[in-house]
């Protein structure tokens, strides 16, 4: 997803919506995790916002046979802001169901109003998936100069491998590598 594009749907977005995407664009989590934040992750007794978001592990999707692990995500200063004004609602979750609030918003949910978001803005027809977002923060990461592990614990994956699918390849960039060879 592009700048523009990111931008347009935020300024469309309900708040709370809006809140999802940054937290989703900003932590490249999986949709499911981030539906699944208690306030108290996010913020402290007092109601300032944390410096660190935690993803437990039993939110996250798991290696067959094996636990999945907590992951620990900085609060980057957009991202603070928008926690800081964030409205609150009487739940123990980030993003209640509308319906009870005892218990978080589903996936389903979230995608309907995803989609809705999308037509709203035009971009219905343009392939975006939740999962976009999870794709540009790891693209963004990875042009970063990390190494394969620092990438690997930046997005909280037990294998290279699982980053593979969301990295783009930037074609000018590779042709310039080879021309440097000569």
């Amino acid at each position: 997803m592009k700048r523009e594009q990111i931008q347009a749907l935020y300024d469309k977005a309900s708040p709370d919506l809006r809140l999802f995407l940054q937290i989703f664009c900003y932590t490249g989590e999986r949709p499911q995790a981030v539906l699944s934040l208690e306030q108290n992750i996010c913020y402290h007794e007092d109601g300032t916002v944390k410096d660190r978001l935690l993803f437990k592990g039993i939110t996250r999707k798991q290696a067959a046979g094996k636990p999945a692990k907590d992951r620990v995500v900085l609060v980057r200063e957009e991202l603070k802001k928008e926690l800081d004004c964030y409205d609150r609602h009487n739940s123990i979750y980030m993003f209640a169901s509308p319906r009870n609030l005892s218990k978080p918003l589903t996936y389903h949910g979230l995608r309907y109003r995803f989609e809705k978001l999308l037509e709203k803005c035009g971009f219905q027809h343009h392939n975006f998936s939740l999962y976009s977002y999870r794709r540009t923060v790891a693209d963004k990461l990875s042009r970063q100069a990390l190494t394969p592990k620092e990438l690997m614990d930046a997005m909280g994956w037990k294998s290279y491998s699982s980053a593979i699918p969301y990295m783009e390849v930037n074609r000018e960039v590779v042709d310039n590598a080879m021309r440097s060879l000569d």
